[in-house]
C-alpha cells in the first residue's frame, strides 16, 4: 500500500477516534465489555480466553516451513550452501516447486489486491521475489492453505459479529490472536541449523510473509463484506490499524531492520520519537503533522537525511522496473542490477563517495542494455550521474512535495508504532489456553460457551453460553488481621488463624459434603480459597447459611474465652453470601509450589467486596449513637445490628476551589480558605435544592458503602434461600417503623432508620425460625455497572435482639 493510501487511513482513523471523544490508545483498544464471552468483574481485569487447535497451528508451522525453504533456495548462491542444506535436512514435508525469479506478479493473476502486495514483496525485503511469493501462495503451495483458512476463520467472525447482538467486533477482537500464530515462526526456525545472522534474516521474511498473507485476507473479506452491503467503516479502520509491519514483527523487532517498509524512518526523529508518538495518540493526526512539519522545516540536517531517505526510496522503485522487464535472468545485466538491490551491495554507501559514483557508472556502461529497456536503465543512470550530496533528491521531488511526502511517512510509521505499543498493551487481557488452567477440558469449556476456539473445522468460533448452575459463595474474614499481626507476632497470629480460624471453618464444612452435580464430585460445599486472613466457600445456599449462623456461633464463643484473659478481646470478623454461577477452577503449575487450583467466580468477587468495613461509614454510626446516649434516659443504648450501610457527605470542591484552597492553606489565610469552603458550600447547596427531589436523593445516597462485622448476604442470595425452603416455611416480609417497636427494644437499641424491614422465616406452629433485616443498598467497586446490591444482614439466633424481635413479632399478628 503507498505511503499516501497508509496516510489516509491513519487520517481516517485519526478522525474516528477524535468524533468519539477519545485518544488513539482508547479508540484502538478492544472494548471486551462487549465480548460475548469474558472473564473478569471490571474493565481492568478482563480476560478473553481462547484455543488454537492443532490443525490450524499445522497450517501455519508447514506453511512457514515452506517459505523458509522457497526464500533459501531463491537466494542459495547468496546464504551459502550450508543455510540450503539445513534447511533441506530440518524439512520433514516436500514442498512446491520454486518458480521463476520474477519483479512483476504472474500475468494470469486476476486479484488486483493480490497483485499489489506481491508487487510490494521484493521493495520491502529484495530477496523476496515475486516468483516466491507467487509459488507459495499457488496452487501447489502450502501459502495458498494458509491463506484459505485464515480468511476462512476471519470471514466465520464476520457472520457471527453480524448474527450476534452483543456488539463484538468479532474480527477485530481476533487480531489479538495473531502473534500466538507469528510466535510459530520461532518454532519454525528451531528445526533448522542456521548461522545468527541468516537465522534473522530468514526469520524477517517469515514474519513478512505473515504479514504480506495477513493483508491479502483482510483485502478479500472486505470485499466480502462491502459486497453483501453490511459493511461496518469503523471496523475496517480498527483492523487496518493493527494489520501493520510493527505488530507484525513483535516477536522479532530486530528482524524488521532487514526490511524496507518505509522510505524515512521515525528513528531520524531521535529523542523526539515518543513526543510526537504521545502527540499523535493525544491530539491526532493534524497537531502531529504541524509538529513534524516544524520539526523537519527548523532542522537543515533532518532535511538532508530525510532527502537521502527518499532518494534511495526512488532508485529502488527504479531497480524494480528494470528487473520487472522480460530480461533474461541469466544474463550478466540481471545480476548485475539483481544484486544492486539487495542491501548487502551497500548503494548508498557507493553513492556517498565520488570516486565509487564514478565505478558504478563504469559499471554500468560495461553492461549491453536490451532493447525496448533502455528508458528505466538511463533514467537510472541519470540520478547517479547528477548525484549531489547535499541535496541528493532535488532532481526527484521539488522541496514542497518533498516535504510533504516525509511528513504523510512520519505520521504512518508513528501509527504503526503506536499501534504496536497499545497492542502490546492489550495482551494481557487476552489468554492462550492450552488445557492446563482448569479442572474441566478444554473442549468441555468450549461446548459450555466459555472458550473461543479457533480450527480449520466449520464450527463456531464461540458457542452459546451456557450459564453454570447457580450457587451461594460465602467469604469471610477478620478484621484489622494484618495489625493484629504487627502487635501479636506472626507466631502468634498464624497459631490463632490454625486453631481458631481455619481448622473448625473447614471441619464444620466437611459435614456439608454432598455430592451436588454442578460441582463434579466436590460436594455441596467446597471450599475455594484460604487467603491468609479470609476463607471462600462455595455451594448449596442452604448449607452455607446453615455453616454461616455455626460459625458466627464459633466465634462468638471463642471471641468470650478470650475476654477472660485479655482486655480488648474485640473479634471483628464479617461474612457475606452472595449467588451466582459456580466457580471454575483455573490450574497454576508453579516449579516450587507445583499445582495450585485457585477458583475464580464473578460472585466470589462480589462475596469478598461483602465483608467491606468502611471506616467512613462506622464513623457516622458512632456520631449518631453518641448523640442519641446524650439524650436523657439513653447513656446505655446499644447497636442493634452488625451489618450498616451509610455514607458521608462530603461538599465537592471543582480544581479551581481546591487549587485556592490548598494555597490559601501553604499561605495560612484562615479567612481565605474559610471564604473559599463557604461559596463552595453555598453553591452546592443551591444546586441540589434547586433541582429537585431527584437530585437531593441522589446526594443523599451518593458513595453508599457497607461496614459488615456480621454475617450478610445479597437480596438475590435471600431469594434463592427462600425458594430452597420451598413449602416447608412460611416466610413473612414486615416493614416496622421504629416508633412502633415494643418499649423493650427502644430502651436498649439505637435504631438509626425511620422503619425496619425484615425477612422472617416461621415454622408451621408459627414460631420465628430465622430473621433477616434489610441494612441498604450498595455498588461494590468493580461492580459498578451492575444494579445496586440489597445488603440483609443474618441476625443470629444468639442475638439479643433476635430474641426481642422474635417475641414481639409472635405477640403480634403483623403482616
Amino acid at each position: 500500500m503507498e505511503i499516501h493510501e497508509r496516510a489516509a487511513l491513519s487520517q481516517e482513523l485519526s478522525d474516528r477516534a477524535r468524533a468519539a471523544g477519545e485518544s488513539w490508545s482508547q479508540f484502538l483498544q478492544p472494548d471486551l465489555e462487549k465480548a460475548r464471552y469474558r472473564l473478569g468483574t471490571s474493565k481492568a481485569d478482563r480476560i478473553l480466553p481462547y484455543v488454537i487447535e492443532d490443525d490450524l497451528r499445522q497450517v501455519f508451522r508447514l506453511a512457514l516451513a515452506e517459505l523458509a525453504y522457497l526464500y533459501v533456495s531463491r537466494n542459495r548462491r547468496i546464504l551459502g550452501e550450508e543455510a540450503y542444506d539445513a534447511v533441506l535436512l530440518g524439512s520433514k514435508d516436500t514442498f512446491c516447486s520454486l518458480r521463476e525469479v520474477a519483479f512483476s506478479p504472474p500475468p494470469q493473476l486476476k486479484n488486483l489486491g493480490m497483485r499489489v502486495v506481491i508487487e510490494s514483496a521484493p521493495r520491502i525485503c529484495p530477496g523476496l521475489d515475486c516468483g516466491v511469493l507467487s509459488s507459495w501462495w499457488g496452487s501447489e503451495g502450502k501459502g495458498r492453505e494458509l491463506l484459505l483458512s485464515w480468511g476462512s476463520l476471519m470471514s466465520r467472525g464476520w457472520s457471527e459479529m453480524k448474527g450476534s447482538n452483543a456488539g463484538e467486533l468479532t474480527p477485530f477482537i481476533m487480531q489479538w490472536i495473531f502473534p500466538s500464530l507469528i510466535n510459530l515462526s520461532s518454532e519454525v526456525l528451531q528445526d533448522f541449523t542456521l548461522d545468527a545472522e541468516i537465522r534473522r534474516e530468514v526469520h524477517a521474511v517469515l514474519l513478512l510473509g505473515l504479514y504480506l498473507s495477513h493483508q491479502v485476507v483482510q483485502q478479500r473479506v472486505l470485499a466480502e463484506v462491502e459486497q453483501s452491503g453490511t459493511g461496518n467503516g469503523k471496523l475496517k479502520s480498527l483492523w487496518s490499524a493493527v494489520c501493520n509491519p510493527h505488530v507484525a514483527f513483535l516477536s522479532a523487532p530486530t528482524s524488521m531492520k532487514l526490511c524496507l517498509f518505509y522510505p524515512i524512518g521515525l528513528d531520524l526523529l531521535s529523542g523526539r520519537k515518543e513526543t510526537v508518538i504521545g502527540t499523535l495518540d493525544r491530539y491526532g493526526n493534524k497537531k502531529t503533522a504541524a509538529a513534524l512539519l516544524s520539526i523537519i522545516s527548523q532542522n537543515r540536517s533532518l532535511q538532508e537525511k530525510i532527502a537521502w531517505g527518499w532518494l534511495q526510496f526512488h532508485l529502488r522503485e527504479l531497480l524494480i522496473r528494470i528487473l520487472a522487464a522480460p530480461i533474461d535472468q541469466e544474463s550478466e545485466i540481471f545480476c548485475f542490477y539483481q544484486k544492486m538491490l539487495r542491501h548487502d551491495y551497500a548503494l548508498g554507501d557507493k553513492l556517498a563517495e565520488k570516486k565509487k559514483r564514478k565505478e558504478l557508472l563504469r559499471e554500468m556502461d560495461a553492461c549491453s542494455i536490451p532493447d525496448g529497456e533502455a528508458e528505466p536503465i538511463r533514467a537510472f543512470r541519470e540520478v547517479i550521474a547528477k548525484f549531489s550530496a547535499k541535496n541528493p533528491a532535488r532532481k526527484i521531488y521539488s522541496d514542497a512535495q518533498l516535504l510533504d511526502l516525509s511528513v504523510q511517512s512520519l505520521l504512518v510509521e508513528a501509527g504503526d508504532v503506536l499501534a504496536a505499543q497499545i497492542f502490546r498493551g492489550a495482551q494481557g487481557h487476552f489468554s492462550l489456553r492450552t488445557g492446563s488452567e482448569s479442572d474441566r477440558s478444554l473442549l468441555e469449556e468450549y461446548d459450555n460457551g466459555r472458550l473461543y476456539r479457533f480450527s480449520r473445522k466449520a464450527s463456531p468460533l464461540l458457542k452459546e453460553y451456557r450459564r453454570s448452575q447457580n450457587v451461594g459463595h460465602y467469604f469471610i474474614d477478620v478484621k484489622d488481621f494484618t495489625q493484629r499481626t504487627a502487635l501479636l507476632k506472626e507466631e502468634v497470629m498464624a497459631e490463632f488463624v490454625r486453631q481458631h480460624f481455619y481448622e473448625p471453618i473447614l471441619a464444620m464444612a466437611q459435614e456439608y459434603y454432598q455430592g451436588l452435580s454442578h460441582l463434579e464430585d466436590r460436594g455441596g460445599l467446597y471450599l475455594n480459597n484460604l487467603l491468609g486472613d479470609a476463607v471462600s466457600i462455595s455451594g448449596d445456599v442452604l448449607s452455607l447459611v446453615q455453616l454461616t449462623r455455626r460459625i458466627r456461633q464459633h466465634l462468638d464463643e471463642y471471641e468470650r474465652s478470650l475476654a477472660r484473659h485479655l482486655e480488648q478481646a474485640d473479634l471483628l470478623a464479617g461474612s457475606f453470601i452472595s449467588y451466582g454461577a459456580a466457580p471454575s477452577v483455573v490450574t497454576i503449575s508453579d516449579p516450587v509450589r507445583g499445582r495450585v487450583d485457585v477458583s475464580i467466580a464473578e460472585k466470589i468477587n462480589e462475596s469478598a467486596r461483602g465483608t467491606a468495613r468502611t471506616a467512613t461509614v462506622l464513623a457516622s454510626i458512632q456520631a449518631r449513637l453518641a448523640h442519641l446516649r446524650k439524650q436523657p434516659g439513653c447513656a446505655g443504648l446499644q447497636l442493634p445490628f452488625r451489618v450498616y450501610v451509610g455514607n458521608t457527605l462530603s461538599l465537592p470542591l471543582s480544581p479551581v476551589e481546591e487549587l485556592n484552597l490548598r494555597r490559601s492553606f501553604v499561605a495560612a489565610n484562615g479567612q481565605r480558605a474559610l471564604r473559599t469552603y463557604t461559596d463552595a458550600a453555598r453553591r452546592h447547596i443551591e444546586n441540589t435544592l434547586s433541582e429537585g427531589r431527584l437530585t437531593i436523593d441522589a446526594c443523599l445516597s451518593r458513595g453508599m458503602a457497607l461496614y459488615n462485622t456480621g454475617d450478610a448476604m445479597s437480596g438475590t442470595t435471600l431469594a434463592a434461600y427462600r425458594e430452597a425452603f420451598g413449602g416447608d416455611s412460611y416466610w413473612t416480609e414486615l416493614i416496622m417503623p421504629t416508633r412502633e417497636l415494643s418499649s423493650a427494644l427502644t430502651q436498649r437499641f439505637a435504631f438509626l432508620q425511620a422503619q425496619l424491614r425484615l425477612w422472617v422465616r416461621k415454622s408451621k406452629d408459627g414460631k420465628v425460625e430465622e430473621l433477616f433485616h434489610y441494612a441498604g443498598t450498595v455498588i461494590f467497586k468493580g461492580f459498578e455497572r451492575d444494579i445496586p446490591i440489597e445488603i440483609w444482614e443474618i441476625i443470629g439466633s444468639s442475638d439479643s435482639i433476635a430474641y426481642l424481635l422474635s417475641e414481639m413479632i409472635q405477640a403480634h399478628t403483623l403482616t
